[in-house]
């Protein structure tokens, strides 16, 4: 208790856990809280990349970037749209092609590689990059209207990028955004930014919609 006190008098953020070292509920949470401790340290060394802003009139996306690094100490860094289509757009035909060859034989049934999926391609390539070069930990893409009105949706990218341990959210959504991340810290694994619309308690069923984008590791059968 005098160890509890000395904490609390220098603004130590802890837990008090009672109970002994083989018993299950005990170690639970103690893991518990080293991993949401874990969580809230590492969000402190975060740069989360804003390309564009909040789109569609999402204001529940909307943040102000000064509360967000007082708050959870994660900087954000505003990247306009079109440095991302300039990159997309510098990118070698053969690249394109190498990667559409990779999915098709990771996928097997893929859209023919017209302009749209060579778009598309172009801009997964091209958020990678800009991700790795900036070393952002976590993106998020003003996808539409005007990327998607005039160039190409975001949906392919953002379905692959989780996979490769890149978490990104929709519409420029940076609650959603830092939220994943979150749950990707905690989990190691990638994760699914639906709405939710709909819960059926006594059906067990959760029903989720997305408007395009998640992660494609996540399906029962990713060849289908």
């Amino acid at each position: 208790m005098a160890l509890h006190g000395a904490l609390d008098e220098v603004g130590v953020k802890h837990r008090i856990v009672y109970g002994y070292p083989d018993e299950e509920e005990t170690m639970r949470s103690i893991l518990a809280f080293i991993r949401a401790a874990a969580v809230a340290n590492r969000l402190k060394r975060t740069t989360l990349g804003l390309i564009g802003g909040y789109s569609m009139g999402a204001v529940t996306g909307s943040v102000d970037i000064a509360q967000v690094l007082s708050k959870f100490g994660v900087k954000i860094e505003h990247v306009d749209q079109y440095e991302l289509i300039e990159l997309a757009e510098a990118i070698p035909k053969e690249d394109v092609r190498k990667v559409y060859g990779e999915l098709r034989e990771r996928y097997e049934r893929l859209p023919k590689l017209d302009e749209v999926m060579e778009r598309s391609i172009r801009l997964y390539i091209a958020l990678k990059k800009l991700v790795l070069d900036r070393k952002y930990n976590v993106v998020a893409v003003k996808c539409f209207p005007e990327l998607g009105d005039h160039y190409a949706t975001a949906c392919l990218a953002q379905s692959l990028l989780p996979d490769e341990g890149i978490v990104t959210s929709c519409i420029g959504d940076v609650n959603t955004a830092l939220s994943a991340y979150i749950l990707y810290l905690l989990s190691g694994k990638p994760t699914f930014n639906p709405d939710v619309q709909q819960i059926r308690k006594w059906e067990n069923v959760v029903k989720l919609a997305s408007d395009g984008a998640a992660p494609i590791s996540l399906a029962e059968d990713v060849k289908k």
